[in-house]
Parts: structure tokens; C-alpha cells; sequence
């Protein structure tokens, strides 16, 4: 995009291993983004959308640093269990979001793309990761802590869980995969052209994923079933009103999902 230079995009990884098991990682890395031809003339109008670019789009500028750590509990054969600590802090200037043009109207579909002065926030991962016979499985906390800044929004922090198993049918080739996620109570953001702002709280939700697949001649084809949103999760009101899995219920400050629904897909690989 000859609209914007370039800048120099520096990084740098290091990685300290202590004993055998043992890892210590850090990196630091500055990010560039300029705006993408889309968010910047782009537009979206129908019944169901409204959505419109803007060409005075800044580019994005962003700091990230992060340090881990990783120790290898138990190893035998192919099975092992390791255990991970990751500290992130990211650091970003006019982010570019996609914002309403009526945040304080839940209902409103108008919608332009803009500069968010800045945004930062530190996250603290906790993961053990685990593989016993054919079972795969990763266990994972994160806390997210946001900064806040000046006329734009208030400090906050939540919390989200993360449980990922896989089971790999050899007999058949069959493997099956479940995801499921806790997303803490935490603020509403809306995000609109003046600035982020928290309009409310959040409940605490969780969301389950399923999906089967099998691979066929010599794995160069791969099928794909699944289902998303088993848990049906459609409305979930602001500020402490209950979690509805249907009708239409108060549509004041509401988060919308899709709702539960299956998919397929097919991957094929030619040489």
C-alpha cells in the first residue's frame, strides 16, 4: 500500500535452556499494520449490514514483549506432560477496530472502521499440555489485565479457562477433537468513533466445539465434521441480566452468537 512508508520492523528472540528439560524464552517485537484497502474504501450495504471505510485511516504501531518459561514434568516414549508460564505485554497506537457509528444504540447495524488511540494490556498463561497413549490433551488459565487510558476507559481484568482434547481412533483413522472455553465476567466494550468505552458487565459464559476427521490416500485428503456452539450460548445480556439460549429476550446492551451449528470441510492436498 504506497499510501503509507514502511518503517523498519525490529524483533529479537532469545532462548536459555537451563537443563534439559527446561526453557526459558523472551522476545520483544515492534509491529507496523497499515490500513488494508477494505477497511479504508469498502462498502458493505444491505438490509442486514452497514458498513463503510474510512480513508483517513492511520496506521497501526505496536510494541509486544513476552517471556516464557517451560518444564518438562514427565517423558516416556511418546507420552509426556509439560507444563508452560507466559507473560505477555502488548502495547498498541491507533489500532484500527471496527466501530459503531451508534454505540450507544445496541440495535443499530451502521458500522466504519477507525483509530483507537491506545491500547495496553498484560496476559499471564498458565498451560499443561499432556499426550498419554492416544489421548492429547492441554489445560490452559489466562488473566487479562487492560491499562486504562485517559477519557477513553477505566482499568479492568478477567479471567478465561481452556480445555482441549484429542483422541485418535488408529484402528479406524478416525480423530476426534473438543474444545471447550470459560470466559470470565468481564466489561462490555464498545468500541465506538470517539473512543473504546465500558457500557456494562458481562457474564460469565463457557462455549463447546466438536469435530471428528479422517484422512484418506496416504493423507492427502482430509474430511472434516463438526459442530460449533453445542451449548446452543445466543443472547447473553449486559449487566447481570440471566443467559437466555433462545428467543428474542431484552435486546438492550446484549451480546449476540451464532448459534449452534454444523460444518464440513474437505482438504486436499496435490503434490
Amino acid at each position: 500500500n504506497t499510501t503509507y512508508n514502511t518503517p523498519a520492523i525490529p524483533s529479537v528472540n532469545l532462548l536459555y535452556t537451563p537443563a534439559k528439560n527446561v526453557q526459558i524464552r523472551g522476545s520483544y517485537a515492534k509491529g507496523y499494520r497499515a490500513p488494508a484497502l477494505k477497511e479504508m474504501y469498502l462498502s458493505f450495504i444491505d438490509n442486514n449490514h452497514y458498513i463503510i471505510g474510512n480513508s483517513n485511516l492511520t496506521a497501526e504501531k505496536s510494541n509486544h514483549v513476552q517471556l516464557s518459561g517451560s518444564y518438562q514434568v514427565y517423558e516416556k516414549n511418546t507420552d509426556y506432560v509439560q507444563v508452560m508460564l507466559t507473560g505477555f505485554f502488548n502495547d498498541v497506537y491507533n489500532g484500527i477496530s471496527l466501530v459503531s457509528l451508534d454505540p450507544t444504540d445496541p440495535t443499530s447495524i451502521r458500522y466504519t472502521y477507525n483509530n483507537l488511540s491506545r491500547q495496553q494490556n498484560t496476559v499471564g498463561n498458565l498451560q499443561v499440555d499432556g499426550q498419554y497413549s492416544n489421548f492429547h490433551w492441554q489445560l490452559g488459565y489466562s488473566h487479562n489485565f487492560t491499562f486504562a487510558q485517559e477519557n477513553l476507559n477505566d482499568a479492568y481484568n478477567f479471567g478465561e479457562a481452556t480445555a482441549t482434547v484429542q483422541y485418535a481412533w488408529k484402528k479406524t483413522g478416525l480423530n476426534f477433537n473438543a474444545f471447550y472455553k470459560y470466559n470470565g465476567k468481564q466489561p462490555n466494550i464498545s468500541n465506538g468513533v470517539t473512543g473504546a468505552e465500558i457500557n456494562g458487565i458481562r457474564n460469565a459464559y463457557s462455549m463447546l466445539d466438536g469435530s471428528v476427521e479422517k484422512k484418506f490416500f496416504n493423507h492427502k485428503m482430509q474430511i472434516i465434521a463438526g459442530v460449533k456452539n453445542i451449548l446452543n450460548v445466543r443472547r447473553l445480556p449486559v449487566n447481570g441480566v440471566v443467559l437466555t439460549t433462545g428467543g428474542h429476550g431484552n435486546s438492550g446492551g446484549s451480546a449476540i452468537f451464532m448459534p449452534r451449528s454444523l460444518y464440513t470441510s474437505v482438504n486436499l492436498n496435490i503434490d
